[in-house]
């Protein structure tokens, strides 16, 4: 019998471990890790469900069914999967809701395999400590080799971990760092006391080297936690040995961190201080433009919402004026509002009921002195953790992370479920497995579609980056276009299958690009390829029509205008041009707002008032664009004007090329006259009579560009000292080299060292 025990105790662990490594897998060039480790993740599902089944113990299983946790996630699984009767997208509600019943059903594998272990919480505790020794391992590791140090690093140096995510890894990391404070405190010898004390110094080095900001906030809050936690439950002082252990672990690492990254953007007192400066900080006004976004949509639709998984396509509307290319916001950073936005005050009432339940039981099962208080903290501070990650990222969607809370909760349910008292009986309880065990096919089916589609879309979004479509017709045609129906960055799948067929079939290429509207009606990838395949066949009038909605639907992106602007330009529309001054005014593309105003001045001899304002806000939009400043500075003249003045500087640029400098300052002169403001012509007509060894006409317009136009580079000094200095007046070319340098002008440093520092 004991045999029996022992063979099924084995048999158990190597169950939670391969769940818990399933990141070691390969993932067959999936596009996401996810991909494949969802699919395994089911694979494992039907593997837990044969355990059930072998050791199966009714009464087992009952109590894991009726636990509040698993009836919650169960609930929540159903009302997600019930969402695909209004959602926009069905295949995304069916996809994800399906992610969330492998989650429930590893749930009730765990909980049983976690009945039969005999230790659960220690073989947890140990679990979490090697795991995170090897997670350290894999960041700090490959990083070091790469680059021999540790010194100086930008973030996009370090290797990304098991989830080849910075933000991910580091929290994943976090999450474990609790149950070390839980083995450090319970251990009574020295060296392992040591040992764990490198190991928490080593997590919390590898945080701060990765750099994310909420793992080193929740790196600081659970030291500070821990440490009231001990203080409180404090009998003697040599319990404050674990205490000076911990806090030490923290600050060593981040002050030597903080050492080796001085005056880098990636150390910790950079990394936290954007804090002050949040309403600077991209990535953090990003995220409150998304939390705001959820709650709106939240209240537009508080009892159902918008549909489980189509928060990455209902958002769009609401971002894409932000964007200049096709990125959207495919999670919210933050599982609770996101869900409140997918499936209304319903659905996230359910989620939160979970962790909700969890800390009942946590703070029942202390009460009935199931789990001590080193139990009671580790498990706390893992959830206060979990809950930041929840509340600044998107661990609801990364197996890694959830493998671990399912891991918890299941132990959760196995302990609560010695104190509990309910009586409840629920009919047919004994015969769920098999309903999860008929389910699981579908939910392998679906995940590995996915994954399959991953796969593919390693090279969909390798050719739509380099816009070369090329590779076997039959194969891409094979393509999974349905389910999903839309990429890993929300663009439909249809459409990127369409740029391989726009030579070969154009028919069948705008039929798919058109019909993927349906799958993501806010991108209007569709509609651009639409035009564009149309114009190549010499059909203008759709070819216009197409890129016409795609513009004013998306005006920001610039794919849309440059394929839209060149209809207006070519067929001098000026009244559309003045219509869409305003979608204009929306853009922060340099590119669209230079297509616009070439545009513009190719179908008018003159800019109107309207035409000079606008000019004048894109002027100081983008101070530092050229082209625009020189729009702007010439938005006076009229295009007779500007056109003689550029033939009069074309052909002074080719006197200046066969070295008739003096031609070329004479033509350069005429230009001038007719356009005053064009510094270029200033600065040309210097370094022409400077050619022509005229210097002191070439000084006095070199003294223009900086008395009159404010020329700040230090190249006007640069070649005034060169002149200067050849015609022998050397102190005076020196003293004016040196005003060039301090204007940091490249060439004059040499220059001068040459001349000034030999006399």
């Amino acid at each position: 019998m004991n045999i029996m025990k022992d063979k099924a105790q084995i048999i158990v662990r190597i169950y939670i471990l391969l769940n818990l490594f399933v990141w070691v897998f390969p993932n067959f060039k999936s596009v996401d890790l996810i991909g494949s480790q969802w699919l395994y993740l089911c694979l494992l599902n039907v593997l837990g469900l044969g355990l059930v089944y072998r050791f199966r113990d009714v009464e087992n299983i009952h109590r894991i069914i009726k636990n509040p946790i698993t009836i919650c996630f169960t609930l929540l699984g159903i009302w997600a999967s019930m969402s695909f009767l209004y959602a926009g997208n069905n295949s995304e509600v069916f996809i994800e809701s399906g992610r969330l019943f492998t989650l429930i059903i590893l749930l009730v594998n765990l909980s049983y395999a976690l009945f039969i272990e005999k230790d659960r919480m220690r073989m947890i505790r140990n679990i979490m400590v090697i795991y995170l020794g090897i997670e350290i391992l894999y960041v700090l590791i490959p990083t070091y080799i790469i680059h021999g140090t540790f010194q100086a690093l930008s973030r996009g140096q370090i290797f990304k971990g098991i989830a080849a995510n910075i933000n991910i890894t580091a929290f994943s990391i976090l999450l474990k760092v609790p149950f070390v404070f839980l083995l450090l405190k319970k251990q009574e010898s020295k060296f392992l006391k040591i040992v764990l004390f490198f190991l928490l110094s080593s997590s919390f080095f590898t945080i701060s080297l990765l750099g994310t900001r909420g793992a080193l906030l929740g790196s600081f809050l659970i030291v500070i936690m821990s440490t009231v936690f001990s203080l409180v439950f404090l009998k003697n002082r040599k319990n404050l040995i674990p205490i000076g252990i911990v806090i030490v672990s923290l600050i060593v690492p981040i002050l030597f961190n903080q050492l080796i990254q001085i005056n880098n953007q990636n150390d910790v007192v950079n990394r936290l201080g954007t804090f002050r400066n949040y309403s600077k900080d991209g990535s953090i006004n990003e995220r409150l433009s998304y939390y705001k976004l959820s709650i709106e949509n939240l209240m537009e639709n508080p009892l159902i919402g918008m549909g489980y998984g189509n928060w990455k396509i209902e958002s769009i509307p609401s971002t894409l004026d932000q964007k200049n290319t096709y990125i959207v916001p495919y999670h919210s950073h933050n599982d609770f509002l996101q869900l409140g936005a997918e499936l209304g005050l319903i659905g996230l009432l359910l989620y939160v009921s979970i962790f909700g339940f969890a800390f009942y039981m946590l703070y029942k099962l202390f009460k009935f002195k199931a789990i001590d208080k080193y139990h009671l903290e580790a498990i706390v501070l893992f959830f206060v953790v979990y809950l930041i990650d929840a509340n600044l990222n998107f661990p609801i969607s990364r197996v890694i992370i959830q493998l671990i809370l399912i891991l918890i909760l299941s132990f959760l349910i196995v302990e609560y479920s010695k104190i509990s008292t309910t009586s409840l009986r629920i009919p047919f309880i004994k015969n769920a497995w098999i309903l999860f065990l008929l389910l699981s096919p579908f939910l392998i089916y679906s995940n590995y579609r996915v994954f399959r589609s991953f796969q593919q879309q390693t090279k969909l979004l390798a050719d739509f980056n380099s816009r070369q479509f090329t590779g076997d017709i039959n194969e891409i045609g094979s393509f999974e276009m349905e389910y999903p129906n839309i990429g890993v960055t929300a663009l439909p799948l249809k459409a990127m299958v369409a740029n391989y067929y726009s030579v070969i079939d154009p028919e069948k290429a705008i039929q798919l690009a058109l019909k993927s509207s349906e799958d993501n009606p806010y991108i209007y990838l569709g509609e651009v390829l639409a035009s564009r395949i149309y114009s190549a066949q010499g059909d203008l009038v759709n070819a216009k029509k197409f890129s016409k909605k795609a513009y004013e639907n998306a005006p920001t992106i610039e794919i849309h205008a440059a394929t839209y602007l060149p209809f207006l330009r070519i067929e001098k529309d000026v009244v559309e041009l003045e219509k869409i001054s305003e979608l204009l005014k929306k853009s922060k593309s340099k590119y669209i707002w230079e297509l616009y105003f070439l545009s513009l001045f190719n179908s008018k001899s003159a800019m109107s008032d309207l035409d000079k304002e606008l000019l004048e806000i894109g002027a100081n939009r983008f101070p530092e664009f050229k082209k625009l400043i020189d729009f702007n500075s010439m938005k006076d003249y009229s295009k007779e004007e500007l056109e003689k003045a550029n033939a009069l500087a074309k052909k002074a640029s080719d006197a200046y090329v066969e070295k008739n400098f003096l031609i070329a300052a004479e033509k350069y002169i005429q230009a001038l006259s007719i356009i005053p403001t064009e510094k270029a012509y200033v600065e040309n007509v210097a370094k022409s009579y400077m050619g022509g060894k005229k210097y002191d006409i070439a000084i006095s317009y070199f003294n223009k560009l900086i008395t009159e136009f404010g020329d700040t580079s230090g190249m006007p000094e640069y070649y005034i000292g060169v002149m200067l200095f050849a015609q022998n007046r050397v102190d005076k070319s020196c003293e004016i080299l040196l005003k060039s340098i301090q204007k940091k002008f490249s060439s004059a440093r040499p220059f001068y060292n040459s001349i000034c520092l030999k006399n």
